[in-house]
């Protein structure tokens, strides 16, 4: 349905099929950036699939599948289901590198934060309205949903239920997305009792 378009590259079954007045796209997969987005690129099955915004990146399956605010520009999601129901409102500058990464509720119109950056598999995998935050290492952040202004580094690093191996959940440091932890300590405390003694994987250092 491409009419006045230009620059535009697509492969696949219905690949940009709608992106009728959408330049300098390119789209790889069956229904990649179907509805079209303005200087984006999309590679996967369905990946940007309802995005009709400008300057996204989606790479994998069902990547950014539901990104359908008109304002939702400059995000990247790279992995299987990475931001998959990101799409609310003006989402803007959101990255997730993983499988699952800042998947966002099954309610699209509750996905509406912006500025967050998740690293590994399943980080920030339940975050809606969350802002500003940053989880590096598998499920990091998992159990945040609208927590603003966190840092998490390390596997399963800040989630509920205490710190695993690896992971340091320090409520100075990732407020309340680590509420009700088990081996955290009050707010004052340079570390939670969990990364005490080495190897200190995981230990966050206050900003």
């Amino acid at each position: 349905n491409n009419t006045t378009a230009s620059n535009n590259t697509a492969v696949g079954f219905q690949a940009a099929y709608s992106g009728a007045n959408n330049s300098n796209m390119t789209a790889v997969g069956y229904q990649a950036l179907y509805t079209g987005s303005y200087a984006s690129t999309a590679v996967g099955y369905q990946a940007g699939y309802a995005n009709n915004s400008n300057f996204n990146t989606y790479i994998g399956y069902l990547a950014g599948l539901s990104d359908v605010s008109s304002g939702a520009a400059y995000n990247v999601y790279v992995g299987a289901e990475a931001g998959k129901n990101f799409g609310a409102s003006a989402n803007n500058n959101n990255t997730a590198v993983g499988g699952g990464a800042m998947m966002g509720s099954g309610t699209v119109g509750n996905n509406t934060g912006i500025g967050n950056s998740a690293f590994g598999a399943s980080s920030l995998v339940s975050l809606t309205s969350g802002s500003a935050n940053a989880a590096i290492g598998s499920s990091a952040l998992r159990s945040n949903t609208s927590g603003n202004y966190n840092t998490a580094l390390g596997g399963s690093a800040a989630t509920d239920g205490g710190a695993p191996p690896g992971g340091c959940c320090c409520r100075w440091l990732c407020g309340t997305a680590s509420r009700g932890a088990a081996g955290c300590v009050a707010s004052s405390a340079r570390r939670s009792g969990a990364c005490r003694n080495p190897p200190e994987r995981g230990l966050h250092r206050k900003r």
